[in-house]
């Protein structure tokens, strides 16, 4: 019994605390793991290339960073790099990133569905849509109809991603909490593992009962 005990111990005490240790949101990124639960990133991510110095890549829903991860709407267009923030174009969204981590994203939908995503030198965010081309000079909040000079279009590139951006994907997919939980309950293991776990907890259970009625027992009829 002395097993279970400490697996139910190990982790039930960081479920209790799963808020403060931030478990639903820190990814699960042991490959072992990873494999044992079938997580898999997809055959092609999208990749933006030189943003803040580190590839910016999009599988499925999920944009990855250097540093963070989230989730988006619509496809990856292209990114624009600022000293305080980097803003991204998704055909749905633009998110402005601050270069800070601790700092949250902000989010700006689009007036429409875009097809590509720019910039002019002055400079100026552009977008491509079935309405035209429409620039932004306050960084999304606004958009007008543009009829300047040529601007510099982003077109991002795909290809399979690396076994690092695999796992790195597959993270953002299975949390920690959600592994304690299946190690807690033994679904970790299968359905063997439910039924081990279910009965070395009634064991446990018993033998708590079992032994307060021996102690009981002695100190009644001083044994």
């Amino acid at each position: 019994m002395a097993l279970p005990l400490l697996v139910f111990v190990a982790t039930g005490l960081p479920l209790q605390f799963t808020a403060e240790l931030r478990l639903g949101s820190q990814g699960v990124s042991l490959a072992w793991v990873q494999d044992r639960y079938g997580v898999e990133a997809p055959a092609q991510v999208t990749v933006l290339p030189d943003v803040q110095q580190a590839e910016v890549l999009q599988a499925d829903a999920t944009l990855m960073t250097a540093t963070r991860q989230m989730t988006v709407s619509g496809r990856l267009l292209g990114a624009y790099s600022m000293p305080q923030w980097t803003i991204f174009a998704t055909s749905e969204e633009l998110l402005i990133i601050p270069n800070i981590e601790q700092v949250p994203v902000e989010r700006l939908a689009l007036p429409q569905t875009i097809t590509a995503f720019g910039r002019t030198d002055d400079p100026y965010l552009l977008i491509e849509s079935s309405a035209g081309i429409e620039f932004s000079a306050d960084l999304g909040l606004t958009w007008r109809q543009y009829t300047g000079a040529a601007g510099v279009w982003q077109i991002p590139s795909f290809r399979a991603p690396t076994r690092q951006e695999a796992q790195r994907y597959a993270a953002t997919q299975l949390s920690w909490e959600r592994l304690l939980q299946d190690l807690h309950s033994g679904r970790f293991f299968g359905q063997i593992g439910v039924w081990f776990m279910s009965f070395a907890g009634l064991a446990l259970v018993v033998l708590s009962f079992t032994g307060l009625y021996l102690w009981y027992a002695s100190k009644r009829f001083g044994r």
